[in-house]
């Protein structure tokens, strides 16, 4: 018969010079994603913080990985990252982030502890101790002019009859009688006049004492000054070299040298201007202050050489910008730097973050990523959560400057819908990078059979037989549906080698054979046995053998989401006298899709142009889609239907051993389907299954010939010459190979045509 493809044409075969090797090759190896990646690596060297990368990819942990190994090889050469600190001078609720060199952060705590605690000695000691002749000699001088004050009024109160005593307020004078404190009733038994003497020596004991407690004044706080002066000198004597030392670690570190130097100042400043002559008094405000001068490492990054990429996992706001936790203290919630936990936005700060947009989207943490990156700055009360609404002891963190790569992970579709809905996502992610899951084979044969077998060592302990590595790439070719490309989809090679390990282990097998891969590859679901019953029960009519007017066998694919196969469809018309109009039984119940209703009018077209242009069809046919119950879409069955108009107009039978599955264009050009193979596969089943695949086969358009990757009991019977595969590039050989008889030809039958057409006329 006409157009018939000889095995050779059909039959998938790999060449032996392809065989594996022991090169381990990995996804890198191969140019297509090579490529990919050198892009990624181009746009991390850019400096500006807003060229962020989306990547379009499916997700595997897998790729993730070497994702990071290939941005932490570009990073070995970059210095290491920074340590990133909150210190708080003066007031401990205003912390401010510092910056330290890598893995000097602890260090810093460290320092500052010992700082805090010499400062407190060295107070402690000079208060206690004596220092120098002068600062000794101001005591003394300041407790004999204290007593001295204190004597002269304890002796004007005594002449004038009156007795001193110190209260929290100041100074009372009590009234005495015969050398004793004057009681109440005898107070209230004095006459008037007396009473009145008492008062007035009262109010000038007062006035005297007034003058005398000033006089006092003046002489301790000129004595406080130089006592605070030489306090100063002290603490610079006893710490000089101390913090000088300190200071000179530090000296490359901008922010740790100013925050030293201020700290050094306003400690000093605060510790002298509460000295006290009075050392309990004095130690618990000493303790007061120094507790104000406090300094976490919020992220250490002392065992990274390099600037670090993390991929979280797990991107809820917590973890992505980091948490501040609270103690509930007899009721009331308090915190302090040490519970602050950073999130990975900040530990990767000068590198790079790997998120999924999925994960970001689940965990409401996207506008949070978006701010974050927008301001260049972390700010935790973007995180405040219902602990700090409550808490009136919370932290008011300055913001800290970030400066971070993100590579969101996602597909197409969600790219497309954010950069062209969501402004803020194009200025944020202005590049692209798509990896591909398909690559042209050329020359990579051998290659992509090494990836396979590399995939295998890293999962599987049994070996692969060479036929059963070959089954796995013919399976990611026929995925690609071209013979020209393969997919390759790591997560699936990885399931079909797992699998298939297990049903060796169940057979007792110790290696991988063809058989067992073939198992797992075309492994039946079960609505499709379902389906193939339903053929062999007669509860889904078809028709395999002879011709028969108005019926066709199409085809179609069913797919479950998890599974796809083909089915063949049977297509019926009828033709009646009418206006020239063709029913579409489907779309008339509103079963059908519209790309479907376009193709029943190109059909149309196509009928009106084998009569004439100048008349009307003067009849009308009925076309359908029998027991089909379901939405009709799609115009790869319009050959089939065409074919089936002509027969029934014609009254020429159509061989029913031969399905037909082909898209129509006004011009009777035969244009490419899908899923060419699962038809195919589909119509041998129901032969297979009816007894009655001798002589059977399938007409497929031309331009599908490259997709031919079928399974091998197909192959064996196209070998055997059971089953055919025929092609076709336009209407008329679909005619010849569907209606027509060996003599006759596609002339003939188009006059025929018209005849017929004629006769409804009458």
């Amino acid at each position: 018969m006409k157009n018939k493809l000889n095995p050779n044409e059909i039959i998938f075969c790999l060449n032996s010079d392809d065989n594996v090797s022991e090169k381990n090759i990995d996804l890198l190896d191969v140019q297509e994603f090579k490529t990919p990646y050198d892009k990624i690596k181009r746009i991390l060297k850019i400096k500006k913080s807003e060229y962020n990368i989306y990547l379009i990819d499916s997700f595997l942990k897998e790729k993730v990985n070497t994702l990071i190994s290939i941005i932490e090889k570009e990073y070995e050469s970059l210095e290491a990252p920074n340590d990133i600190c909150y210190a708080s001078i003066n007031d401990k609720e205003k912390p401010f982030p510092i910056f330290v060199s890598n893995g000097r952060g602890i260090q810093l705590k460290e320092d500052i502890k010992v700082l805090k605690e010499k400062y407190k000695t060295t107070i402690l000691e000079f208060t206690s101790d004596s220092y120098t002749k002068e600062k000794d000699d101001i005591l003394n001088n300041l407790k004999e002019s204290r007593d001295n004050h204190l004597n002269e009024l304890i002796t004007l109160a005594t002449n004038e009859g009156f007795e001193m005593k110190a209260t929290n307020d100041g100074f009372v004078f009590i009234p005495l009688k015969d050398g004793k404190e004057m009681s109440e009733n005898d107070y209230d038994n004095l006459d008037e006049e007396v009473k009145e003497k008492l008062i007035d020596k009262a109010e000038k004991l007062k006035e005297e004492s007034s003058e005398i407690l000033l006089a006092l004044k003046d002489v301790e706080v000129t004595s406080l000054k130089k006592l605070k002066n030489i306090l100063s000198e002290y603490i610079e004597e006893k710490l000089k070299d101390f913090k000088d030392d300190i200071l000179l670690e530090y000296i490359v570190d901008d922010d740790v040298y100013n925050y030293l130097d201020t700290f050094y100042k306003k400690i000093e400043e605060e510790l002298i201007e509460i000295y006290n002559v009075d050392i309990e008094e004095e130690e618990k405000e000493l303790d007061k202050i120094i507790e104000k001068y406090s300094i976490e490492v919020i992220v250490d990054n002392s065992e990274y050489n390099h600037p670090r990429v993390i991929f979280e996992d797990d991107p809820n706001i917590g973890k992505l910008l980091g948490t501040v936790e609270y103690e509930n203290q007899n009721g009331n919630y308090t915190t302090d730097l040490s519970l602050i936990s950073a999130g990975s936005l900040l530990e990767a700060n000068g590198g790079c973050i790997i998120l999924r947009l999925k994960d970001l989207i689940a965990n409401n943490s996207y506008q949070y990523l978006k701010k974050a990156l927008l301001s260049k700055k972390l700010n935790f009360d973007s995180n405040r959560n219902y602990l700090e609404v409550l808490s009136i002891n919370g932290l008011k963190l300055e913001p800290i400057n970030i400066n971070v790569k993100v590579i969101l992970i996602g597909d197409y579709e969600s790219y497309n819908i954010l950069y062209n809905n969501d402004e803020d996502f194009k200025n944020l992610f202005p590049v692209k990078v798509q990896i591909p899951i398909e690559v042209k084979l050329n020359d990579k044969v051998k290659e992509i059979k090494n990836l396979i077998k590399n995939i295998r060592e890293k999962n599987c302990d049994l070996e692969i037989t060479e036929e059963g590595i070959n089954s796995i790439f013919k399976h990611f070719v026929r995925i690609a549906s071209s013979r020209e490309n393969i997919n390759i989809d790591y997560k699936e090679i990885e399931k079909i080698i797992l699998l298939s390990e297990q049903i060796a282990y169940s057979e007792g097998k110790e290696i991988i054979d063809k058989d067992i891969i073939n198992k797992v590859i075309y492994e039946d679901d079960m609505i499709e046995e379902e389906y193939i019953n339903m053929y062999k029960e007669d509860k889904v009519f078809v028709n395999l053998k002879g011709k028969r007017v108005g019926d066709i066998n199409g085809l179609a694919v069913l797919d479950t989401g998890t599974h796809t196969f083909g089915k063949a469809m049977r297509i019926t018309c009828n033709v009646f006298k009418g206006d020239g109009t063709v029913h579409d039984l489907h779309k008339e119940a509103k079963l059908s899709g519209k790309i479907h209703e376009k193709s029943i009018s190109i059909l149309k077209s196509i009928l009106l142009s084998k009569w004439k242009k100048t008349e009307n069809l003067p009849i009308n046919l009925y076309l359908s889609f029998e027991q089909s119950y379901g939405l009709i879409e799609g115009d790869s069955a319009s050959v089939a239907e065409m074919i089936c108009m002509l027969s029934a107009i014609t009254e020429r039978g159509i061989r029913q051993n031969i399905a037909v599955t082909g898209s129509l264009n006004q011009f009777g050009e035969v244009q490419p389907i899908g899923g060419v193979n699962e038809k195919i596969e589909g119509f041998f089943k129901i032969c297979k299954e009816l007894n009655l695949m001798k002589g059977s086969g399938v007409l497929i358009p031309r331009t599908n010939i490259n997709e031919l990757v079928l399974n091998d009991e197909v192959e064996e019977e196209i070998l055997k010459g059971n089953f055919s595969i025929y092609y076709m590039d336009k209407l008329d050989e679909a005619i010849e190979i569907l209606i027509l008889d060996e003599n006759e030809s596609v002339a003939d039958f188009n006059r025929y045509l018209v005849e017929k057409i004629e006769e409804y006329k009458k």
